[in-house]
């Protein structure tokens, strides 16, 4: 005996060969598109290394950070590199050590994990074609210290946790020639929901504010990473990608979702094909 539908196998192969078809067309398109992305707009690439040593020595010259006062009391990072010697202020470390007083396993501030959180000296290494160019002592690279600052008026004590789109970052680069580049302060660009638009917070505060934004992709994008609490690391993403696209290139577009679709109606053909196969089977008979 044969059961089935041929109307029903004859439209699940028909489906199934459109959709294969739609599905070859599209994702040959979508991989066009993604190569066109990333050939308008290489992205740069970078090995990043936190550094935890107080003391350290790059591009041949001797960077020293201690714990120190600012005038008014505040905690600050004594800095010295090369000749230049400078006092940043920061949060208080999480442990201090008084003069004269010995590190245990337990109180350990001779290194800068007492500042995990807030700050981070980072060297910052570019990478081409998978292989480091330089090192974190030669003129390929970069040294550069990052501090997060708290949001005006947040709880210092809390972690910095209130108001997260309000963190800024100063920025620090320690250069070939013995010197410090002059301090950059940085904040990454927030979304206004009503428009979609993409807008810095500390200058729609103050439109006269010299706060940086940072740019995607860039050094300064993710060493600032090494600053921020690491529950909160997870909110920090690009906005732009080759599926999005940008003003360079355009995305995946309508590759996206036709091929995404054209996967349901090859998996809907094979249940229709299914469905109409001739099955063939013995009748019991009785005498």
């Amino acid at each position: 005996m044969s059961n089935g539908s041929p109307k029903l196998l004859r439209l699940g192969v028909a489906v199934m060969v459109l959709s294969a078809a739609i599905f070859l067309y599209g994702g040959y398109s979508m991989a066009r598109r993604v190569g066109g992305y990333y050939k308008a707009a290489p992205p740069a690439q970078f090995e990043l290394k936190q550094l935890t040593s107080r003391t350290g020595r790059f591009f041949e010259h001797d960077l020293s950070i201690t714990d120190g006062k600012m005038p008014d009391g505040r905690a600050a990072l004594n800095i010295t590199y090369g000749s230049s010697n400078l006092l940043l202020p920061t949060h208080p470390p999480a442990v201090s050590q008084a003069p004269g007083e010995v590190s245990t396993r337990i109180n350990k501030p001779t290194d800068l994990h007492v500042y995990d959180e807030w700050v981070a000296l980072v060297a910052i290494l570019p990478v081409d074609a998978g292989r480091l160019v330089g090192s974190d002592n030669r003129v390929e690279g970069r040294v550069a210290l990052v501090k997060r600052n708290a949001a005006p008026g947040g709880d210092d004590d809390m972690g910095g946790m209130v108001g997260r789109k309000f963190w800024t970052f100063d920025l620090l680069e320690f250069l070939p020639n013995g010197s410090v580049a002059p301090l950059r302060t940085m904040q990454f660009q927030a979304t206004d929901y009503r428009t979609g638009e993409a807008y810095l917070p500390s200058r729609r505060q103050d439109p006269t504010s010299t706060v940086e934004a940072i740019e995607e992709r860039s050094w300064e994008f993710q060493t600032v990473l090494y600053a921020i609490p690491k529950l909160q690391i997870a909110n920090y993403r690009y906005k732009t990608d080759a599926i999005a696209g940008s003003a360079a290139a355009p995305g995946m577009g309508w590759t996206l979702p036709v091929t995404a679709f054209s996967v349901m109606g090859i998996v809907i053909g094979i249940l229709l094909t299914g469905i109409g196969w001739p099955r063939t089977g013995k009748v019991a008979t009785s005498n």
